[in-house]
């Protein structure tokens, strides 16, 4: 299954992509051009290829899932969560 990652995310691509996954970012795919990367345009995409989307966008969610696209989201909870591990060990 093929993933898109918003722009926010983009830096991810080759760390998820080492890891086995096909993925590709916003960029990539639809351009540079702020306008090319629009949800509608990154929405059409993820329905056409049968991607799904990694996002930050807590409204860009809703919108996806009200599409019936599959996404993946990253919380401000999740965030949280990571840190708060990462902190569990640099502490010990």
């Amino acid at each position: 299954m093929k993933i898109i990652l918003d722009v926010p995310m983009e830096d991810l691509r080759d760390i998820l992509s080492d890891k086995g996954w096909d993925v590709v970012t916003v960029t990539e795919e639809l351009g540079s051009d702020k306008e090319k990367r629009s949800d509608t345009n990154i929405l059409r995409y993820a329905q056409d290829n049968d991607a799904i989307v990694v996002t930050v966008d807590k409204i860009f969610v809703h919108r996806l899932q009200a599409a019936k696209v599959k996404v993946v989201a990253l919380n401000v909870k999740d965030k949280a969560d990571i840190i708060h591990e990462k902190l569990k060990q640099e502490t010990g």
